[in-house]
């Protein structure tokens, strides 16, 4: 070790720190959130206040459920609408195109004729 004295509680004139907390009382207790939140004494199962808010989480999350089918329903419902409609009009066109052509092809029979 190096030649610096390293000086103790005693030798400064104070007690050591194992010799002050013995003659300090221990520390009042704290308030803690534990007071505040006690178990039950009969099991959650049967908590009236428990039930209730599990049955609340249950209508919440079926109702979650059911906008979200609706929801699902709506945009499927409304897809295969807008597919439709855009069938319909490529049938129409192709049946104008087709109507077209064979009396395109039947004025050039008559010509030819």
């Amino acid at each position: 070790m190096s030649g610096i004295r390293r000086s103790t509680p005693h030798a400064l004139g104070q007690q050591p720190i194992s010799a002050i907390s013995a003659h300090l009382s221990p520390p009042p207790p704290i308030a803690t959130s534990s007071e505040h939140a006690k178990v039950p004494t009969i099991p959650s199962k049967y908590n009236e206040n428990a039930v209730s808010i599990l049955d609340f989480e249950a209508k919440v999350l079926y109702n979650q459920s059911m906008h979200s089918t609706i929801a699902r329903e709506d945009a499927m419902a409304t897809y295969y609408r807008r597919k439709t409609r855009k069938l319909e009009l490529e049938i129409k066109k192709l049946e104008r195109e087709l109507g077209e052509g064979s009396r395109a092809a039947s004025t050039m029979d008559e010509h030819d004729e």
